[in-house]
């Protein structure tokens, strides 16, 4: 029996452990995207200042 449920545990966790991950990137990415809208920025900032 317990082998059984620690193969059971061993196929379940992974799948968990996905679908918090999942979760997670879900709720992420707004906050990555501000991050990386802001490195960008920058650049573009730097961009026109080179011409001048």
């Amino acid at each position: 029996m317990v082998e059984q449920i620690g193969k059971a545990l061993e196929e379940i966790v992974p799948v968990l452990m996905s679908d918090i991950e999942r979760v997670l990137e879900k709720t992420r990415p707004p906050m990555k995207a501000r991050r990386s809208t802001k490195k960008k920025a920058k650049p573009i900032h730097l961009e026109p200042v080179g011409p001048k």
